[in-house]
């Protein structure tokens, strides 16, 4: 009895300071307590979840029952999926590529026809668009999968939509999941961490160089570059490099191998000002000292076209800003998916904007 009031005791005076979840996880809502809550049952429905959120020693616990789970079945309690020789995946990068999610032609094909006429738009400001496509670490090697997940790709899919879609109309997009797949002959696995859904460092640094490059072409060549010039393999320094092994949130995380990370060469020249709409791949590069070296902190970019982080990462909704405006300042606009997130792309940023302009 005394052992199962450890927990109480540690709720109500927080004896032992225990490291919380990895992981989004939202505090379950509570009503006041009233007469009118407290006899229509509202208040007791919505505060036991809450109270059982709060117990004592909760993360300690969770993280016992993880263990044990992946020590008996060799699996995951959550999204985090075990593949073959420790590498991680998340569900939602491998269900695109198995056809889940999958969007209507009509929605790529109207998508599409307004990412044509943000470019036009833009162009008329004499600011280049482009599409950058993250690479997606279940497509690019799906062997090291659990056995009972297809290999073979299911098609039709998004990827393989948007990028025929895109391609018909000309649009400017750098495919990262065609560019993994040449770098796989000479890296194989050590594109992505085992231990993470991103990408390597070296794919961060081929993505800043890959942006740089192109908003260089309108900018008569005054930008700073941080061009990649070649590949080495060290510990991992990166935070990208353990989300999925962090989320597992085991009592002995899973052992991260060395990672590639780029050899690269900066010029001379202005720092760019981005303005740039997209997913975490983008935010990756907020990790890279190249990106604070060639990169403005005058910058723009709005996480899933909600949220404007900034340097620092302070956050701010984006209705506090006029993207036109934003626009003429930019040396490039990109938008920036990931195969995960192709059903929500292009984030719905090219109406908002036409409506501004």
């Amino acid at each position: 009895m005394a052992g199962l009031l450890v927990p109480l005791a540690q709720q109500v005076i927080n004896f032992s300071e225990i490291e919380p979840l990895s992981g989004a996880y939202n505090l379950p809502e509570v009503v006041n307590l009233k007469s009118e809550t407290w006899f229509s049952g509202e208040f007791q429905q919505k505060y036991s979840p809450y109270y059982e959120y709060k117990i004592g020693f909760r993360s300690s616990l969770v993280r016992l029952r993880n263990q044990l789970y992946y020590w008996a079945y060799g699996e995951s309690t959550n999204y985090v999926v075990i593949g073959k020789e420790n590498q991680l995946y998340a569900w939602n990068y491998w269900a695109p590529f198995g056809g889940l999610d999958l969007v209507p032609d009509s929605v790529v094909e109207s998508n599409v026809n307004n990412l044509k006429l943000l470019e036009a738009k833009l162009n008329e400001m004499g600011v280049p668009l482009l599409v950058v496509i993250g690479a997606n670490k279940a497509r690019l090697s799906i062997s090291h999968m659990p056995s009972n997940y297809k290999e073979g790709e299911t098609l039709p899919n998004n990827y393989r939509n948007y990028i025929s879609a895109m391609s018909k109309a000309n649009l400017p997009v750098v495919d990262f999941n065609a560019v993994f797949k040449d770098l796989k002959k000479d890296h194989g696995l050590k594109l992505f961490p085992n231990t993470g859904t991103h990408w390597s460092g070296l794919g961060m640094s081929l993505c800043l160089d890959s942006i740089l490059a192109f908003a260089n072409r309108k900018n008569a060549d005054d930008l700073a570059q941080a061009r990649v010039m070649g590949s080495f393999l060290a510990d991992s320094t990166l935070e990208s490099d353990v989300d999925l092994s962090n989320d597992l949130n085991l009592i002995y995380p899973l052992k991260t191998e060395r990672n590639l990370f780029a050899n690269t060469q900066l010029t001379s020249g202005r720092k760019a000002n981005l303005f740039v709409i997209g997913d975490s791949f983008y935010w990756n590069l907020y990790q890279l000292n190249d990106f604070y070296a060639t990169v403005d902190s005058s910058s723009h970019y709005w996480y899933y076209n909600n949220t404007d982080i900034d340097f620092i990462s302070t956050r701010e909704a984006v209705e506090n800003f006029d993207p036109v405006k934003l626009a003429s300042k930019a040396d490039a606009v990109v938008i920036v998916a990931t195969e995960a997130n192709l059903h929500l792309f292009p984030f719905g940023f090219p109406e908002e904007f036409l409506e501004n302009f």
